[in-house]
């Protein structure tokens, strides 16, 4: 039996058992800022089934050789974009964005699932031959068909992932230091033009500067969270004293989960729950050296560590007030059936890549 060796490493198991446990304490995080509620046991049930679609889709997902994956990316982007776009003519509006469709009582996000597709089709340019001259126009092309869609939502959060994940694969794959520069430029640009567009940007970039000017309005969210994670301290309140989380933070189960985690569990407790979602990102990253691997599996699989990277980073750092706050969940632990199981499919054309030896076509700088 080699469960006791290096065999429970292997993509096959770890990426599965890291996916469950994340999920896990994502039940247990909104079990925590709905302790009080009149439904409290409504959102946790409905997350763990969440979990359990998403990890036998996963399965599922994993069982398909990543040749066919590659093979079916067209299909898959002409299906992610069509759901995109429609969302302007039947998607369903909240807290001012028009991000869902409305089946019954769920809803689902296509940006969140689309981003499984969007390291497919990158992956595709960034070891094609015919694309090696002109690598940064083509990835940026390709990058701009689903940031283009989100910002109109407005999603400024998933579209800065989407852009930072593209900006860190091409210079991965090889990329000039002036493509990169000139990435940046446009993230910079696509910032202000956005921000002049839409005057909630501007507030929360105000609110982060000056954190008391508007204490009753745009403040209140980034106070609450401040108050939350100080609350917790080192151990935490336990579940059922979380008061900050049951009565005062704003969309506690989605936006604010770290801050949940911080006052339910403390600092000691919430620390590796995110190490959690890091720990399948290093996975994918680990995956991604193997020099067996074709080159555009290497490519999705660090590109898949990489994005699961930055939304963490992203989260964190808005609920911790290192930047502004961005509206984005945190992989694995936040409420939402789209994101989990848009994680379990990433996850499962990941163990997929990780298992295609078929070899490469020469191009192999990434992560050397």
């Amino acid at each position: 039996m080699k469960i006791m060796g290096k065999q429970w490493l292997q993509p096959e198991i770890l990426v599965p058992v890291l996916t469950g446990l994340g999920g896990l304490c994502g039940v247990l995080t909104i079990a925590a800022s709905q302790f009080d509620a009149p439904d409290a046991v409504m959102l946790p049930g409905r997350q763990l089934g969440f979990l359990l679609i998403g990890l036998m889709m996963m399965l599922v997902t994993a069982r398909i050789p990543f040749g066919k994956h590659m093979a079916w990316r067209g299909y898959y982007l002409l299906a992610a974009m069509a759901a995109l776009l429609g969302l302007s003519w039947h998607g369903v509006r909240i807290n001012g964005m028009l991000g869902w469709y409305r089946i019954g009582e769920y809803f689902i996000q296509p940006s969140e699932f689309g981003k499984v597709v969007f390291l497919l089709c990158l992956a595709g340019v960034a070891v094609s031959p015919s694309a090696a001259r002109r690598r940064f126009p083509v990835m940026g092309l390709v990058a701009l068909l689903w940031i283009v869609p989100v910002l109109l939502q407005p999603d400024f959060g998933t579209a800065a992932v989407y852009l930072l994940t593209w900006v860190v694969i091409y210079f991965a794959v090889g990329g000039s230091g002036k493509g990169v520069t000139m990435g940046i430029g446009m993230a910079i640009l696509l910032l202000l033009v956005f921000i002049r567009i839409q005057p909630y940007a501007a507030e929360r970039i105000s609110v982060f500067l000056d954190p008391g000017m508007d204490p009753m309005g745009g403040g209140w969210h980034l106070r609450q969270l401040n108050l939350a994670i100080a609350q917790g301290g080192w151990t935490g309140c336990r579940l059922g004293q979380s008061a900050w989380s049951m009565s005062y933070l704003p969309l506690a189960y989605n936006d604010s989960a770290y801050a949940v985690m911080a006052e339910t569990l403390g600092w000691l407790g919430a620390v590796p729950a995110v190490l959690l979602p890091v720990s399948l990102a290093c996975r994918f990253f680990w995956s991604a050296r193997d020099r067996q691997l074709p080159d555009a599996a290497a490519v999705y699989l660090g590109g898949a560590g990489i994005l699961m990277a930055i939304q963490t980073l992203l989260h964190v750092c808005g609920n911790t007030g290192l930047i502004p706050l961005t509206g984005l969940n945190l992989p694995l632990i936040s409420y939402g059936g789209s994101s989990l199981v848009g994680c379990c499919l990433m996850g499962g054309v990941a163990i997929a890549a990780a298992r295609d030896r078929e070899g490469g076509s020469g191009y192999r700088p990434m992560f050397e």
